[in-house]
């Protein structure tokens, strides 16, 4: 199963709990970092580029939310374009990264991981982020979601 390191403002994991995340979570690496001008997001095959990139960025913009990932591939090929996190559709200003396995239809020859297809497709096709303000749809994703 994947690392997934959600930090709260004024809050960063130090390099060591990084690169041990990676050691166990090879498959590629990616971030997320809140700043006042929007999202700064990027993905890498190496771990220790990633983890250079995301500790640097979030020393400039400590005060926003921020995540890092490291895979662990259950779906799709191991390239940077399966990288977490995933812009939300075509929006700038969501971002998504799943920690588990999501029990979702991948056409045949999708080289695609579960999550992107999740991000890419059926969270826009449902509404989009803004569907997740519903109660009932937020629970449903969730428990779905959790697996």
């Amino acid at each position: 199963m994947c690392l997934l390191v959600v930090c709260n403002p004024n809050s960063t994991p130090s390099k060591d709990d990084l690169h041990n995340g990676a050691c166990s979570n090879p498959h590629g690496f990616g971030f997320a970092i809140q700043t006042p001008e929007g999202i700064i997001s990027e993905r890498s095959m190496s771990a220790k580029k990633s983890v250079k990139r995301f500790l640097e960025l979030r020393e400039q913009y400590p005060e926003g939310y921020a995540m890092w990932h490291a895979r662990y591939a259950t779906h799709g090929v191991k390239n940077e374009q399966n990288c977490h996190p995933f812009k939300v559709g075509d929006s700038d200003l969501t971002y998504l990264a799943h920690n588990g396995v999501l029990d979702i239809h991948i056409p045949k020859g999708d080289k695609r991981s579960d999550t992107r297809v999740f991000a890419e497709d059926t969270l826009p096709l449902m509404g989009g982020v803004s569907v997740l303000d519903n109660d009932t749809v937020w629970t449903m994703v969730s428990k779905w979601a959790s697996g």
